[in-house]
């Protein structure tokens, strides 16, 4: 354990039980580098923040035993002030959802069960590749296009198609 604590403090990430500690110095190890990470951006005195405190840690560990692991993250807006900026955080607590890097407004309840839900939701592609008539059969049927769909037709995954996806992932709940 005590070679573990080192490490992690060497690598700069901080634990706070299962929720990540974010940095301005630490930012991109922390959200950066994972694909998906729920980021909550608070202050200290605040009585919100302090109200969401055990039910963010307690979604971080349910969400933390998930395969992969889905992670959240914490930030002391009142320190770390770059980030807490660039997120555009004008109240207490915000939190924001970070895919790949790109940030996102996170749009559930600040509950445990929600927070777990919501953030299960978010694994996975935005959108997928349909490469048979069955496929498309069961994208198309009554029941899926109750949903709204985009379909796009790509010769290879270039550049068109990164940004399809990008799009897609922009785009997943509005």
């Amino acid at each position: 354990m005590r070679s573990l604590l080192l490490a992690a403090a060497v690598l700069g990430v901080v634990r706070s039980e299962e929720v990540l500690v974010a940095t301005d110095a630490n930012w991109n190890e922390v959200v950066e580098q994972e694909p998906l990470i729920l980021v909550e951006f608070y202050a200290p005195w605040c009585g919100h923040c302090k109200q969401l405190t055990p039910k963010y840690e307690e979604a971080a560990k349910i969400l933390a035993k998930e395969d992969p692991p889905i992670r959240l993250a914490k930030v002391d807006a009142t320190v770390e002030k770059i980030y807490s900026g660039k997120a555009g955080v004008s109240g207490f607590p915000t939190l924001k959802l970070y895919r790949n890097g790109i940030m996102s407004d996170y749009r559930g309840e600040r509950e445990t069960d929600s927070i777990v839900q919501y953030m299960k939701e978010q694994v996975g592609p935005s959108a997928f590749e349909i490469t048979d008539s069955k496929k498309l059969k069961e994208v198309t049927s009554k029941k899926t296009l109750e949903k709204v769909s985009i379909v796009g037709y790509f010769t290879s995954k270039g550049t068109t198609y990164k940004d399809f996806m990008v799009m897609a992932d922009s785009l997943r709940y509005d």
